[in-house]
């Protein structure tokens, strides 16, 4: 049976009721991919369809190049990733514990881990970042499906909407539980990340048309921006 949580993904993801014009729309991912790559790809100049297609071209190459795995760690981090200044330290964790990857998944560095995970296991793993956990609480905010909610963890953001967002997210979550009835239950950070793929998992099998994981993340990072504007909209009146 679907959680409230899943209703809520799918209504999302099919552009239903208040999402209508949000989900899947592949010319609002924007994301460049890097000249300089560790491994060959043939890419068709579509920024989303080539961000997928990326992805199963580094877990092949991942898996026939083990000697390798640190270089493409790094590359996954700091250069498509835009992330330049993680530590070296970190860059070798990551490929530690992706080469040997479990179910409890420290909050830590999340943002970045869960990067190397979604190039290595594309159909196990997605991106975790503070623009897909907004959108997360901004649907939820934002859906009339009655049930309670489960609120995922703030992560830093350097973007001026999220970082606003989630500093009204506490009164946001207020007025909407005294407006619908509906409690809800803070997702203990460390558990956030299994809690999140959980979920997309679920609902990859259950909307209208499946796709690869990576379009499910790619349709939160995209719309973050939107969906707190509309949820912060919403319940400042």
């Amino acid at each position: 049976m679907k959680t409230t949580l899943e209703r809520i993904l799918v209504e999302y993801f099919e552009g239903k009721g208040p999402f209508c014009g949000l989900g899947f729309d592949r010319s609002k991912f924007l994301w460049k991919i890097p000249a300089r790559r560790e491994f060959e790809v043939d890419l068709c100049g579509d920024a989303a369809k080539d961000n997928v297609t990326l992805r199963y071209a580094f877990e092949t190459y991942w898996k026939d190049n083990p000697h390798r795995h640190y270089e493409l760690a790094r590359w996954v981090v700091k250069e498509w990733g835009k992330i330049p200044r993680l530590s070296e330290t970190n860059i070798h964790s990551f490929t530690k514990r992706a080469e040997t990857p479990r179910n409890f998944t420290p909050i830590d560095n999340i943002a970045s881990y869960s990067k190397v995970l979604s190039f290595v296991f594309p159909d196990r793993y997605a991106i975790f970042d503070a623009r897909v956990s907004a959108s997360l609480n901004a649907i939820q905010l934002l859906s009339q499906t009655e049930g309670d909610r489960m609120w995922f963890p703030r992560l830093p953001s350097r973007n001026a909407g999220i970082k606003d967002f989630n500093s009204s997210l506490p009164d946001f979550k207020g007025k909407f539980q005294n407006r619908s009835q509906n409690s809800g239950s803070e997702i203990l950070p460390d558990f956030a990340y299994e809690e999140y793929v959980h979920h997309l998992r679920y609902v990859k099998m259950h909307v209208q048309e499946s796709r690869e994981l990576t379009w499910y993340e790619m349709a939160l990072f995209s719309d973050a921006p939107k969906l707190v504007e509309l949820a912060s909209i919403r319940f400042r009146s």
